[in-house]
């Protein structure tokens, strides 16, 4: 008889505090799935409520999720509708792969979990270049599995283009609506998370936040958010290739509103903001404007401003200034960066200096004057293919490179939490290409250590203190010791070819890059 209560009560106990597959979040209940591994998946659970046009939210700041009715279980199987980005075409208000009702967030966790598992926490900010949800839904079943099925993983979608990121004085003047919207969409999902994480064993004491490209540039912005306020809604960071863009002020950005308010034919912003989205959308993707000083449109328009509120000032002052949350950080970049980006027209000095500028029309001759004597290109001004890498070495170290070094180094010099700092240099090493051994199970050594670092550094705010060993043709090979950025030069963990994961010094040629770079960074608008 004994033994039978004891028996009961161990029951009892165990699904007091089991995670199921139904959770439910008071708001509403969603109803999960198994994924291999020992993993349990929710998909497409609302964070905030719908920002359509529809609902009376196009352009307005994010609010708490509308309960469901009661009673319902959401299947939360299926992945959400995506943001609009800035060149996707819409057929459909919804119902598409892509939709104004887009704040949707995913959960993976491991199936022992329990509400009081308290496990680390990752949130992944997508990238995208503020413009598009660049990568959206990464399952991340293997990377709970490379924690030992001991974290919880979240991602999510944010808006983009207009949607997340359109400025003016009209925008200023209506309190209906707000700026830097995509950036509030990640604080809204912050504070999701510190409402409801413990619900699928996740501990809201212990996060990370993360993420590629604009993702990490998103980190960027959030660590000197407010002034560096801290808000206690994150614990870490790790930033991949971190992206900054140019920040332009409310005022500055009259002249992107004022083009699209006219490529809508609308007259005011009450006309925009009630337009039909799949008009709206048509205008946003046939819209090609330059920035000012530029000669062709950039990669991407449109982007995060200076409000004086959440975002105070360039990004490279607060830095410097030690406006930033304090916390362990990891920061780096891939040896290619700006490639991918580079057009394959710009086959001469002249082609290749209009590139950038286009992207960053601050650039002046005196600027132009100091970047040509680091990077002086073939001998050949006029017609040479080898411009090309010339123009994506510039963009590269101006847009993620530098940022990522000037970054580490502000920490180490403003902080008392270590910073790391990596050169991803395999393969091609093309942007953020160490994102799939992250996520994934790599087949090599610098694969499969990268993924162990993180995982150690999302559950211990140390890359070092979970090792992991890979099994090469000359033997066993253990992940190395990862040094902290430090002073002086720097240090830096170095993924290359051939199994080859060592640290190395901040190269001199680097840093002369970067001191050029960082230097103009607030004429850039940086």
């Amino acid at each position: 008889m004994f033994r039978q209560l004891l028996l009961c009560l161990a029951l009892c106990a165990y699904l007091a505090v089991a995670v199921d597959l139904d959770v439910d979040l008071g708001y509403a209940k969603y109803r999960g799935i198994h994924e291999p591994g020992g993993v349990l998946r929710w998909a497409g659970m609302r964070y905030a409520r719908s920002v359509s046009r529809v609902d009376g939210m196009r352009f307005a700041a994010p609010q708490d999720p509308v309960p469901e009715r009661q009673g319902l279980v959401v299947n939360a199987s299926k992945f959400g509708p995506l943001c609009i980005g800035t060149d996707s075409a819409l057929q459909n208000e919804f119902g598409g792969r892509q939709s104004e009702d887009c704040l949707f967030a995913n959960v993976w966790a491991p199936a022992k979990a329990t509400n009081e598992s308290n496990f680390p926490v990752y949130i992944f900010i997508q990238g995208g270049g503020f413009n598009a949800n660049g990568n959206a839904d990464y399952n991340a079943t293997k990377l709970v599995q490379a924690s030992n099925n001991s974290m919880v993983v979240v991602n999510f979608n944010y808006r983009v283009g207009p949607y997340g990121f359109l400025a003016g004085n009209d925008v200023i003047a209506d309190d209906d609506v707000s700026l830097n919207n995509g950036l509030k969409d990640q604080r809204q999902l912050f504070k999701w998370v510190q409402q409801h994480i413990t619900k699928f064993g996740g501990d809201p004491n212990h996060v990370t936040i993360g993420g590629p490209s604009a993702g990490a540039g998103s980190v960027v912005l959030h660590l000197t958010a407010y002034g560096g306020r801290d808000d206690k809604l994150f614990h870490a960071a790790a930033a991949e290739s971190p992206s900054f863009p140019p920040l332009r002020t409310e005022e500055d950005s009259e002249f992107m509103y004022e083009a699209l308010r006219k490529e809508t034919g609308c007259s005011d912003l009450k006309c925009m903001r009630e337009m039909p989205a799949p008009e709206f959308q048509k205008a946003v993707r046939t819209m090609k404007t330059n920035f000012p000083g530029g000669k062709s449109p950039p990669i991407y328009f449109w982007n995060p401003t200076i409000d004086n509120d959440f975002i105070r000032d360039y990004t490279y002052n607060e830095l410097r200034n030690g406006h930033f949350v304090k916390v362990p950080t990891i920061f780096g970049s891939d040896e290619n960066d700006g490639l991918v980006f580079t057009p394959k027209s710009a086959t001469s000095l002249q082609r290749a200096q209009q590139f950038v500028t286009d992207q960053f029309p601050n650039l002046n001759k005196e600027q132009w004057a100091r970047i040509r004597k680091i990077w002086p290109g073939p001998p050949d001004a006029f017609k040479d293919a080898r411009w090309k890498n010339v123009a994506a070495d510039i963009y590269g170290h101006i847009r993620y490179t530098c940022p990522a070094i000037n970054a580490s180094a502000s920490y180490e010099r403003g902080s008392d939490f270590n910073s790391w700092q990596y050169r991803w240099n395999v393969g091609s090493a093309l942007h953020v290409s160490e994102l799939g051994s992250i996520w994934n199970n790599g087949t090599t050594a610098a694969g499969v250590f990268i993924q162990q670092y993180w995982v150690s550094f999302i559950k211990t705010y140390d890359p070092n203190k979970i090792q992991t060993t890979f099994l090469a043709s000359k033997g066993v090979l253990t992940s190395p010791n990862w040094e902290p950025y430090g002073t002086g030069n720097g240090k830096r963990m170095l993924f290359t070819n051939q199994n080859d994961v060592s640290m190395e010094d901040v190269s001199q040629e680097s840093r002369d890059k970067c001191e050029v770079i960082t230097g103009i960074g607030a004429q850039l608008s940086q």
